[in-house]
């Protein structure tokens, strides 16, 4: 016994290399003998031990151990079972032994054992059981199926129906390794894939239940091996519905982030399950594309060709049928083409052909079920092989599709999808896929149903289009009647011209009528869009202008509807644009509130004809049914996006695929740049640097090479008087060779720009130079003032913003950067070209005429200021230099265009949509009368997506459909009983393709790091945020506002949710900053928290006297500090005093129904159920800065401070910081702000009915002046005073200036200007600065103010949604002694259900640290909720226990109580009394 011990301690340290002296001839048949023997157990097990550390120091030992019938003997012991310690000690040595010889251990019996008894063993042993039979099937010859697999196909099929998901993924690894031994036997796969097996398979795929991505993409391919192997396993799944279960796996892949319900649900999406909704990868759709292809039968050659080939060779084979004569897209006969790996290929086509032409409902039912899925994953998808595979699934479907079943598919929007694909101009392989669906259905379907079709959708259109380049087609006939084959470059040269042949061909064939007039929607169409433009004129009667609209409605409601291309030929677009935006032209000018009324009136008959009187409701018969006009418009508006949006992806390829690729590109970007610096010739001034080599680190700021270049080549100083030497004579100059010696000295030389630590502030560089050459701070000693530099690459100059490797690739990329025209999919952009060569960078000094257009900051810290009695045009207009344009790409006439339009392209309209925030510091008002829809459609600007990478129609449709997004969400303030949802789903108006193309750009983690996101990601987000899901732009504002190491962690953490690896990366590590603060003053705490301006570590709290720390403390220290700033005698807020006053009233004489009140009418002042309430801020309509006369402000800071308060610039300027600060570490605040200051951080335009949502009766007073009769308003004897404020005059002269009916609007707007205006200017501008001081405020424009709400504040914690039984047994994992049956659970959950909002606030805040839930409820919270059984002294009983909690990991450990009413007693009286302080439980 000492002995093996003393062995398998020595094996266990042990690697291969150490080993070479042990003799294993000697040492394994003695313990395989003592196995075997079964006398002692203890030497059994240490037998048992000491065989598995041998294989795993020395797998090739593995071999030997085999010889000495190891398997044999293991398998024999652990069929007996007597010991359970020595079974599972043989299971592991089994597993290993496995990994290395599958065939031996699977000879020896090992896998008939393992999945026969793995069931009497322990979770993690079960695991190791089912790895070690994977192992087993990786390599099944087919003579040992028959005999050691088929007889455990039951065990295998059992371990499917497992709850256990880790048993059931072992399972599919099982039958996957399975399947890929035996691919080419047809009858061993067909006895595998029995009907058990294939229904629970399916039933997988399409339940509840939750399988890892890789799993998932397993199964996937192991149906794909089984359905192109036996035409036989394919038919069964056919009849089991695998079409229609793929179809909505695609769909719930495209559409997942688009139906996220709540934001923080990102990573717990469950249907159809949570792997695949996680983040639908490249790698996982194309799997499901392949079984979906699986399901047909091969092609002809001719059909299979663009699919097998790549595009130049597919292209040089026609090419060489043009030279035969055999003319465009004439198909040679038939020949079969061989596959690998796939021998009966042919019997297979000719087996699976019967099976769809002798059943036309099958095939009807399979393309419902997959046509519109993998039309729509096309059109989204930017990986060329998914988008050939999906063509590839459309080409058979077509191809097998008879008569009958063919105008069932032309239906809907299939023939507009062909013309997409004929006018794809990136890929001329796509375009003849395109052409030859278009020529099949020709020639299947009669002329009057084709032909027709194909004019509506615009097939023909795009043909002719491609034909119109006759210069094209004449260069294609040359290149191809030449004898010898052209080359490479030539090759690719000729694919558009033969595309363009084999169009040309098809025009002449089948249409000679080009004119889309032909149909009847397009004439009935184009007098509706004159009737349009006449009433956006101004000249059409009201009732022919609602008689217009009703008929566009029915016009789109139709059967057969107005398809795209018919949108996008007529002026639709534009006439409705200018019909709800554009003032009536034959008409005299309006002011502005005129044009909004107008406006107004447009958007009240616009909805109304679409609509009926949405305040009606559902009572209107004819508006039950929401497909209305509307949202088929909206859905032919995101067709002529798809097909005309030309938005780039900017991709980096650096080796590898998937996890591969993220984990090289972290990789690469640790390694820094070699740049050299060299002087302009033209300069003289500076010095020349003379290092050879600078290693930049690639995410160090331009500005730090800038501060480190100008230490080092600041001007030469004038040439001082040679003094004399000693003696009197003249000095002696250096040799020529000592210069020499010192220049290549110098130029040897290297130096070193790093990033700092990732605490630090992002762009903090510091120098790491030579040790013996360069110091950090050399070259600046003696220098007052550094010099203005201009850096060029390539003769561009480079700005100072940015880093060093965004500059870098934008210039060596700039052939195909991401707003380039070119559309998708681009060529990835190979990364590692950046490292592989030496950037030289010139340097100059920069010249005054430039420092009007130029990106570079004064280098003397102060601003550029006019003269006191300059005007800013006049400064202008004298100091104006010509844009510096260059002169490459632009003529002079140009040049002159963009001078004269410098000025004139910054006007105030534009101030409402553009990304600056104002000077002044001033929200943006609209005049007292305004309605915000009115304002919108009056002020309305397109969304500036630039020129490049969008076509005008796709511009059009970006502004109609920001403009119907507004009116559809705006429409309750027309019509008020309809509530304040939208007339329209926000669903409908997400585009699934730019959500694509966003997603896959993000998940570059090159371009997130060196901040080379191409220009529409942010724009769109920003001005157009319904085109993207919540959950997405919130990826985007993480991504690109939070630092490089916070989005590399968000990276890493979507990638765990999927169930990919991001690499282990030690890029970007998130420094922790822990404080400790005292409770008692918990404000003067944050202060000096705040002031320590790490802004970019994370945050962790702990408090004086309590041993507590990590999540709990940080999520209660921010709730504290949110519950100080709402004192009442801070006097920082807005408050309504009496409503305050007769809420306490109302409490006190009522307390029971104060107790049932709803989340949404719970008061502001009730926070976390203090018992000091009427001490807060009390607000129904939320939050705002108090105003406060202009003119007292100083006075009103020195009062403060006498008294002992803070200055309200102090504290406003600490709310920016905190507020910013709880959104990057994402913790929540325990407020409410209003909807106007919410709106204000995201810079919209204030509105008369924000004022009445913050004081109502101030508001609707305030509102009812401009109504009121002249009399009424003297007899109100009012002044031109602030109203409650007598020293805050609205203008000069105020107190003596009387309202009346000729001033009562101006009096009216300065009202609304002082309180929401001048009289918070301040304040805001403090709170901007501070959050600046964080993040840029300007960042938070891709959310609504909802949604921005919903961010910082998340849920309340009497929120109803959270609080439902199922949505708590959903939340809850058990642990620790309990589980969903028990019955402690069960009643906690019935407890829970039935606490007051306040109770319930005070549970979230025992649970968690802050009485707020993050959207979404229990279930958003990470990690879950637990719940455990707590453990206690034998000599109680647990009804006298309380329940306690770790709040870090949301860890409620409750008794088992006896009985139901006990368990609320202890809970209520732990929420209510254990909260302020904690504790080691």
């Amino acid at each position: 016994m000492p002995a093996l011990m003393h062995l398998c301690e020595v094996l266990s340290m042990a690697q291969e290399d150490s080993l070479g002296g042990f003799r294993i001839d000697q040492f394994v048949p003695i313990l395989l003998n003592i196995i075997e023997m079964g006398i002692d157990p203890t030497m059994m097990l240490y037998a048992c031990r000491a065989l598995t550390n041998l294989v795993v120091a020395a797998p090739g030992c593995a071999g030997a151990l085999l010889g000495h019938g190891a398997a044999k003997v293991l398998c024999e012991r652990l069929l007996t079972l007597e010991y359970i310690d020595v079974a599972e000690q043989c299971i592991k040595a089994l597993e290993k032994l496995a990994h290395e010889h599958p065939t031996a251990v699977l000879e020896a019996g090992g896998l008939a054992v393992v999945l026969t008894k793995y069931d009497f063993f322990s979770p993690p042993v079960q695991r190791e059981s089912i790895a070690a039979a994977a192992s087993m099937c990786h390599a099944v010859p087919p003579e040992l199926f028959d005999e050691h697999v088929v007889s455990v196909m039951p065990n295998l099929i059992m371990l499917l129906k497992s709850r256990d998901e880790k048993l059931v993924e072992g399972g599919y690894a099982c039958l996957s390794q399975l399947v890929e031994s035996l691919h080419t036997d047809e009858a061993k796969l067909r006895a595998l894939a029995s009907d058990d097996l294939l229904t629970l398979t399916l039933a997988t795929l399409s339940g509840p239940v939750s399988l890892s991505p890789s799993v998932y993409d397993n199964v996937l391919r192991m149906l794909s091996r089984l359905c192109l192997a036996s035409p036989h396993v394919a038919r069964i799944l056919l009849d089991k519905n695998l079409p229609g279960v793929l179809g909505g796996m695609l769909a719930a892949t495209s559409t997942a982030s688009s139906k996220s319900p709540a934001l923080s649900a990102i990573s717990s999406v469950t249907s159809p399950s949570r792997a695949l909704a996680a983040c639908g990868s490249p790698q996982h759709v194309s799997e499901i594309i392949a079984l979906a292809d699986a399901l047909f039968p091969c092609l002809p050659r001719d059909l299979e060709m663009p699919f097998l080939m790549s595009s130049v060779t597919f292209f040089s084979v026609v090419a060489r049928r043009y030279r035969r004569g055999a003319g465009a897209g004439a198909p040679e006969a038939p020949r079969p083409l061989p596959r690998v790996g796939s021998p009966g290929e042919e019997a297979r086509r000719h087996t699976m052909e019967r099976v769809y032409n002798g059943n036309s409902q099958l095939l009807l039912r399979v393309a419902q079920a997959l046509l519109p899925a993998v039309s729509t994953v096309f059109t989204s998808s930017n990986t060329r092989m998914v988008r050939l595979q999906c063509l590839s699934i459309i080409n058979k479907i077509v191809h097998f599709a008879t008569v009958d079943v063919l105008p069932q598919l032309l239906e809907n929007t299939f023939a507009s999808f062909i013309a997409e694909l004929i006018a794809s101009e990136d890929d001329p392989v796509i375009a003849w896929v395109g052409l030859a669906i278009a020529e099949s259905l020709l020639q299947k379907l009669p002329p009057e149903v084709a032909v027709p079709t194909f004019l509506r959708a615009g097939v023909f259109f795009e043909m002719e289009k491609m034909t119109a380049a006759r210069a094209a087609s004449t260069v294609a006939t040359d290149a191809t009647s030449s004898p010898s084959p052209p080359p490479s470059f030539e090759r690719r040269d000729m694919a558009r011209p033969l595309v363009i042949k084999y169009a040309s061909r098809l025009l002449h064939t089948h249409c000679t009528d080009m004119d889309p007039s032909g149909s009847s929607q397009f004439k009935q169409l184009k007098p509706l869009c004159g009737q349009l433009r006449a009433a956006a004129q101004g000249s059409l009667a009201e009732d022919a202008e609602n008689a217009c609209l009703a008929a566009l409605n029915g016009l789109l409601t139709a059967p057969e509807g107005v398809s795209t291309f018919e949108l996008l030929k007529s002026t639709l677009i534009s006439d409705l644009i200018s019909y709800l935006t554009s003032p009536p032209t034959d008409q005299a000018p309006l002011c502005p509130l005129a044009l909004e009324r107008v406006l107004l009136c447009r958007a009240r008959r616009f909805i109304t004809a679409f609509f009926g009187d949405p305040s009606r409701g559902a009572a209107d018969d004819a508006n039950v049914d929401r497909e209305c006009g509307l949202v088929r418009l909206v859905r032919r508006l995101h067709d002529l996006l798809n097909k005309c949006e030309r938005f780039g992806v900017a991709l980096h390829e650096v080796g590898g695929a998937g996890s591969a690729q993220a984990a090289a590109c972290l990789k690469l970007l640790t390694q820094p740049f070699k740049l050299q610096f060299k002087r302009d010739d033209s300069d003289t001034t500076l010095e020349d640097i003379g290092i050879a080599n600078v290693l930049v680190e690639p995410l160090a700021t331009i500005q730090s090479v800038f501060d480190w270049l100008s230490q080092r080549v600041s001007p030469r100083p004038k040439k001082a008087a040679t003094p004399p030497a000693e003696g009197g004579g003249p000095a002696r100059a250096a040799s020529p060779q000592a210069k020499r010696q010192r220049t290549v000295a110098a130029r040897r030389t290297s130096a070193r720009v790093r990033v700092q630590d990732e605490g630090e502030e992002q762009g903090a560089v510091a120098v790491e130079p030579s040790a013996e050459t360069i110091t950090a701070t050399g070259g600046a000693s003696g220098s007052l003032s550094s010099p203005r530099l201009v850096l060029r690459l390539f003769g561009h100059a480079l700005p100072r913003s940015g880093s060093v490797v965004a500059a870098l690739q934008w210039r060596l990329f700039a052939d195909s950067a991401a707003d380039a025209s070119a559309s998708v999919p681009q060529s990835p952009r190979q990364a590692h070209r950046l490292w592989e060569q030496r950037h030289e960078l010139t340097y100059s000094a920069a010249k005054d005429d430039q420092d009007v257009y130029d990106n570079e900051e004064r280098d003397d810290g102060l601003p550029k200021l006019m003269s006191v009695e300059s005007k800013p045009l006049g400064y202008f207009l004298a100091h104006f230099v010509p844009p510096p344009v260059g002169t490459r790409g632009v003529e002079d006439v140009a040049r002159s265009a963009l001078s004269l339009l410098t000025y004139s392209a910054a006007k105030d309209d534009q101030d409402v949509y553009d990304n600056e925030e104002r000077d002044d510091g001033l929200p943006k008002l609209m005049s007292v009368e305004s309605k915000p829809l009115g304002y919108f459609l009056a002020h309305f600007v397109p969304p500036p997506v630039g020129t490049r990478g969008v076509e005008d129609v796709a511009r059009s449709a970006l502004s109609l459909l920001s403009v119907l997004y507004v009116i559809s969400e705006e429409a309750h303030t027309l019509f008020k009983m309809m509530g304040g949802n939208m007339l329209v789903s926000p669903a409908e108006f997400v585009s699934q393709k730019l959500s694509s193309k966003l997603l896959r750009q993000l998940q570059d983690p090159f371009s997130v790091c060196s901040g080379a996101l191409p220009h529409w990601c942010g724009t769109l987000c920003a001005r157009c945020r319904f085109l993207f899901p919540l959950d997405l732009r919130l990826l985007y504002f993480q991504c690109t506002s939070f630092g490089i190491a916070r989005a590399l962690h968000c990276l890493h953490d979507k990638a765990q949710e999927s169930g990919r690896q991001f690499g282990d990366f030690k890029l970007g590590r998130i420094p922790r900053l822990k404080v400790r603060v005292a409770r008692s003053r918990v404000l003067e705490s944050a202060m000096k928290v705040m002031e320590l301006g790490t802004y970019r570590s994370v945050l962790e709290v702990e408090y004086f006297g309590e041993p507590g720390s990590g999540l709990g403390p940080t999520l209660e220290f921010f709730t504290l500090v949110s519950h100080e700033f709402q004192r009442l005698r801070l006097e920082v807020w807005h408050t309504e005093e009496i409503a305050r006053q007769q809420q306490q009233q109302q409490q006190q004489q009522q307390p029971a129904a104060a107790s049932e009140a709803t989340p949404e009418t719970e008061p502001q002042s009730q926070l976390a159920g203090t018992d000091d309430a009427g001490e807060y801020v009390y607000s129904l309509g939320g939050l705002f800065p108090k105003p406060v006369n202009p003119a007292q402000w100083d006075a009103l800071d020195r009062e403060r401070v006498a008294r002992g308060m803070p200055p309200l610039d102090t504290l406003f300027f600490l709310m920016g910081k905190l507020v910013a600060k709880a959104l990057l570490d994402q913790r929540l605040l325990d407020m409410r702000f209003s909807d106007a200051f919410l709106r204000w951080c995201l810079g919209e335009a204030l509105s008369l009915g924000d004022l009445r949502a913050l004081r109502p009766r101030f508001g609707a007073s305030l509102g009812a002046l401009a109504d009121m009769a002249s009399a009424d308003v003297d007899a109100l004897c009012l002044d031109f005073r602030v109203p409650g404020e007598p020293e805050w005059e609205l203008k000069s002269g105020g107190t003596e200036t009387a309202v009346d009916a000729s001033n009562v609007s101006e009096y009216a707007n300065a009202v609304f200007g002082a309180v929401f205006g001048t009289g918070v200017r301040r304040q805001l501008l403090q709170f901007r600065r501070g959050f600046d001081a964080v993040l840029p405020l300007h960042c938070l424009r891709v959310f609504g103010p909802s949604e921005l709400d919903a961010l910082l504040c998340g849920e309340g914690g009497g929120a109803a949604a959270a609080w439902t039984h199922d949505a708590l047994m959903d939340s809850i994992e058990c642990d620790h002694g309990y589980s969903h049956s028990s019955q402690a659970v069960k009643d906690l959950v019935d407890v829970l259900t039935e606490l007051p909002p306040d109770d319930r606030r005070r549970f979230v805040l025992f649970l968690t640290g802050s009485p707020k839930l993050p959207v979404g409820g229990f279930l958003a919270l990470h990690p879950k909720f637990t719940v455990v059984c707590k453990r206690f002294d034998s000599t109680f009983i647990a009804d006298h226990y309380l329940p306690s909690v770790n709040c870090c990991f949301y860890y409620l450990k409750l008794p088992n109580y006896s009985c139901k009413e006990v368990m609320r007693q202890k809970l209520l009286y732990t929420i209510r009394n254990g909260q302020g302080s904690f504790d080691l439980t």
